[in-house]
């Protein structure tokens, strides 16, 4: 499928894509441009903590979360959790809780950018902050 530019070798030679969490800023979804000021005072981004292999997401007004798993060049998401509070404007959270269903998404990982996709089209693309 996708490999990274990020590789690891393991003991049969055959390269690894390399997951390294950390915090991503939302720049797209579903190749849409994401603005970072309409979502409030920070903007929509995940966070993969890879000690607890929790998700964090935040899109401008509740917090959600999810457990996830890396399987080679696969992330494994699970059901997703969220506050609940209303927001004069919900468009990113809305959007997000279809994009990040439980499943298996593919994922291309370089160094300052993170693209997730789903049944080969692309859900989110990232950037460091």
């Amino acid at each position: 499928m996708l490999a990274s530019c990020a590789m690891k070798k393991d003991s049969g030679s055959k390269q690894q894509p390399v997951f390294t969490g950390g915090k991503w800023i939302i720049a797209e979804m579903m190749e849409m441009a994401v603005d970072s000021l309409k979502s409030g005072k920070q903007p929509p981004h995940l966070i993969f903590n890879l000690t607890d292999n929790r998700m964090s997401v935040y899109a401008g007004c509740n917090q959600m979360s999810s457990g996830f798993a890396i399987h080679g060049d696969t992330l494994v998401i699970q059901q997703m959790i969220a506050t609940r509070m209303a927001c004069p404007d919900m468009e990113y959270e809305m959007a997000l809780e279809r994009l990040l269903v439980p499943g298996n998404y593919s994922y291309l990982e370089r160094e300052n950018s993170l693209s997730i996709f789903r049944n080969g089209s692309k859900v989110l693309n990232c950037e460091r902050p």
